[in-house]
């Protein structure tokens, strides 16, 4: 069946070195392809994760991680949000593609980070 939403497997843990991470992915050739920054804010609802999440030159998202569609689709009735608005492109492209429309003649990697946090 066609997902609705994107959805994904996420496997997470936590860095204690980030920089040893990064030197790890480096040694087996991988490397850093595109910059950017985000703040979240983080809520728990039941077993579901509600992320607020603001990016500079994009502006505000909301972000649901539920176990199903159907979750989904009730917490966004919940906060009176219209299940047929949402984005499938992730952050990383939506910048990219803002970077082009910013800077066509020479898009820089690092240009959406905050002054200050």
């Amino acid at each position: 069946s066609e997902n609705t939403f994107k959805c994904r497997e996420e496997l997470e843990t936590k860095i204690v070195k980030p920089d040893m991470i990064i030197a790890i992915l480096e040694a087996l050739g991988y490397y850093s392809t595109f910059t950017y920054q985000k703040r979240r804010t983080t809520f728990l609802l039941d077993q579901n994760i509600i992320c607020l999440d603001t990016l500079p030159y994009l502006g505000d998202f909301i972000e649901i991680e539920a176990t199903t569609e159907q979750e989904i689709t009730s917490l966004l009735s919940q906060l009176s949000l219209d299940p047929n608005d949402h984005i499938s492109k992730g952050y990383p492209t939506l910048l990219k593609e803002k970077v082009a429309l910013l800077f066509p003649d020479d898009p820089p990697q690092k240009v959406f980070l905050y002054n200050s946090l």
